[in-house]
């Protein structure tokens, strides 16, 4: 991996490219190559930093270099990473939430953030916004490598019209719901702050695919990471002060307009019927998931009411969490199956989504069983409910 130790402003940890060994991704040993670093404006321009001195790629196609003018989150919400080879080539390039000053963000940089990155880039300017809300939408649909500059752009005024549009998410939130703009600051604030996390968030884990000396493994955590996005939007509503219910209902919204919109630009030919079922799959399974997991957040409230206590706890405890589990294996193997570095198609893709919609109905199936309880126990939560009635 190539690691920056020290950054000024903010410490940030890069793999700027895939490790040697299965994967095909590293840098070429005894090439020059030169990091650039900008970030993205709140117009959705972006503006160019600093870029590093040439550097050579040792045997293991890994470089170290040092850089100063790092941006955090006081400036920015996003922050751009290019590795250019000698004849100014861009070889890998990646995005990430602008870092707290003084902390270490961990960033991996492959051939699917780079498409992920040109994706973003024109959303931003597309949409004229650095908006978080967007970002997080970008990064689901972009799974592959497969997909075209123009297959971008399509998709960038697609995301953009279903979030920012009349009817909207973002629309529908404030329109609809009446998330004041306050809140709605404080919602985009809270989604950067769970991207960036360094011990659990979305740059975390693709760091860590990067990192992976195997193919399989190095798609098991862009699948870990990618079932964690929709879930970052429904937590993120918490700490603004509004309900999650809102941003699963946005989500309704949302989908009013891009999936008619995705069917139409395959019928004209934009995008081909390979990506509407990547990107279908990819934000539909993501919302299930974030959906389910708000079931279980629900039936952990309704146990605090009813003054559940003891084994009732524990058995609802352990069933969750084997249904979180459950849940995040079947997206590593979802990615893993539907995203090869290029080579995914439609049928592949459907594939795996129908392997992937199984598992997660057998996850869902089994807490269902792991959480029956008595009739004993029942009657005592009986009892529970009309305390609370009638107290």
């Amino acid at each position: 991996m190539i690691l920056n130790k020290q950054l000024f402003l903010s410490k940030l940890a890069l793999a700027v490219m895939l490790m040697t060994g299965s994967q095909a991704y590293a840098l070429t040993a005894g090439s020059s190559y030169t990091v650039t670093i900008g970030k993205i404006n709140s117009n959705g321009t972006e503006t160019v930093l600093n870029t590093s001195s040439a550097v050579i790629a040792d045997s293991t196609g890994k470089i170290t270099f040092s850089l100063t003018g790092v941006p955090d989150n006081t400036t920015c919400n996003f922050m751009t990473v290019v590795v250019k080879d000698n004849a100014g080539a861009v070889a890998q390039s990646g995005m990430a939430p602008c870092a707290v000053a003084g902390t270490t963000l961990p960033l991996g940089v492959s051939p699917v953030t780079s498409k992920q990155t040109e994706a973003l880039k024109a959303g931003f300017l597309a949409a004229g916004t650095d908006d978080p809300i967007l970002a997080v939408f970008g990064l689901t649909v972009v799974r592959g490598t497969g997909i075209s500059s123009a297959e971008l752009a399509t998709l960038a005024t697609i995301v953009k019209n279903a979030i920012s549009g009349t009817g909207g998410f973002t629309d529908h939130l404030t329109t609809t719901r009446g998330v004041t703009a306050a809140q709605l600051t404080a919602y985009r604030s809270a989604i950067i702050a769970q991207l960036s996390d360094v011990n659990s968030g979305y740059s975390k884990l693709i760091k860590d695919s990067v990192d992976a000396t195997a193919n399989t493994a190095d798609a098991a955590k862009r699948g870990e990471a990618s079932g964690l996005l929709m879930e970052i939007l429904v937590k993120a509503a918490t700490t603004a002060g509004f309900p999650q219910d809102y941003i699963l209902e946005s989500f309704n919204a949302m989908g009013a307009i891009a999936v008619p919109a995705i069917q139409a630009a395959v019928t004209a030919g934009t995008l081909t019927a390979t990506t509407a079922q990547g990107v279908n799959t990819s934000v539909g399974s993501g919302i299930q998931k974030s959906k389910t997991s708000r079931v279980i957040e629900k039936y952990t409230a309704a146990l605090t009411t009813l003054g559940a206590t003891g084994a009732d706890v524990t058995q609802f405890q352990t069933a969750a969490t084997t249904l979180s589990t459950a849940m995040r294996t079947a997206f590593s193997t979802f990615e893993q199956a539907a995203f090869q570095t290029g080579t995914e198609n439609a049928a592949t893709i459907s594939a795996a989504q129908t392997v992937l919609d199984t598992a997660m109905n057998t996850a869902f199936n089994t807490f269902i069983a792991d959480t029956a309880v008595s009739n004993a126990r029942i009657q005592t939560l009986i009892t529970n409910i009309c305390t609370v009635v009638n107290p």
